[in-house]
């Protein structure tokens, strides 16, 4: 089988619809969990807590999911963009491509990393990223009992986000530079992994 456009919505609109079912199941299953424990607690910082410790183990698929990506794209031809000054935020695809995605947004994941260095990098850097956000997850679930821990670490997420934003936008990729390629996913893992339990356990 081949992929058609028809086939293409289809799948994205049946996935979208699970995914929205099983959000919406692991929420509830998990604030039940947190909710179940000894009820002199606080139930907020239980809540949190206990989606602290699950966005732990969800982070963590990306761990092994990218590895595998990695290892299997690790002896793929070199297909860097010559030109450094097209990848980035200046990111130019051929003729052919604007003209058919000319509407499209360029992630970050061909944009940088792929234009900069190859696509064989991209599981690599993206299981750093996974293993960054797991574990802080794990810190966000044994902090949540502090006080002020929640604007903390919005702010923390917050300041990491807007230096990323602005790094992508003033930096120009080189291969000699491709340590930020993997200091910017970083970063940006810390601020996913600082905020998801607060986010989710608000829902």
């Amino acid at each position: 089988m081949y992929p058609k456009q028809w086939l293409m919505y289809s799948t994205a609109i049946i996935c979208g619809s699970l995914r929205a079912c099983m959000s919406m199941a692991q929420n509830s299953y998990v604030t039940a969990l947190a909710n179940d424990e000894s009820e002199n607690d606080d139930a907020e910082i239980k809540t949190r807590k206990y989606f602290g410790i699950f966005l732990t183990a969800y982070q963590s698929a990306q761990i092994w999911g990218n590895l595998i990506s990695y290892l299997v794209l690790r002896n793929t031809p070199e297909t860097t963009n010559t030109n450094s000054t097209q990848c980035g935020a200046n990111y130019l695809t051929s003729e052919h491509q604007m003209q058919d995605d000319n509407r499209q947004l360029i992630s970050q994941k061909m944009s940088f990393i792929t234009c900069t260095i190859g696509v064989q990098y991209v599981g690599l850097i993206m299981t750093i990223y996974g293993i960054t956000a797991t574990i802080s997850s794990i810190v966000v679930a044994y902090t949540v009992k502090f006080k002020y821990s929640r604007p903390i670490c919005f702010l923390t997420a917050a300041l990491l986000s807007y230096t990323i934003f602005i790094v992508m936008l003033v930096w120009k990729p080189t291969v000699s530079q491709t340590y930020v390629l993997f200091i910017l996913p970083f970063l940006s893992s810390i601020s996913d992994g600082l905020t998801g339990p607060f986010i989710i356990g608000l829902t």
